[in-house]
């Protein structure tokens, strides 16, 4: 039972993909460190198969895909929002390095 397990989390999309949105907005504040994003996928994909394999004893005939699709779904809102976010302060950056330089860096303001 636990090697199915392990094959439908690995087919499960949605759990994938909010395992690398969340480690990857863990990384924004730096609770993931630069090079360490590996061991934490590693831990969070060892935490869905513990939890999978826990209610599958619970739950003999439970399906996983309805909850997949709506993680899927958060991931990428997630993604879109976060990748917005940055994309704001990515603007704000380059025009604060870029201000003053001939051509790109002038002002019309008065």
């Amino acid at each position: 039972m636990f090697d199915n397990i392990v094959v439908e989390v690995g087919l499960l999309v949605g759990f994938s993909a909010l395992v690398s949105f969340l480690v990857n907005l863990l990384k924004i504040p730096g609770w993931v460190a630069d090079g360490t994003a590996d061991k934490w996928v590693a831990g969070f994909n060892l935490a869905g198969i513990v939890a999978l394999f826990v209610v599958r004893l619970i739950i003999p005939d439970f399906n996983p895909l309805p909850i997949d699709n709506v993680m899927a779904e958060i991931a990428t809102v997630g993604s879109f929002i976060m990748g917005y976010v940055l994309m704001l302060f990515g603007s704000k950056f380059t025009y604060a390095q870029t201000k003053g330089l001939p051509g790109i860096g002038k002002t019309y303001s008065g």
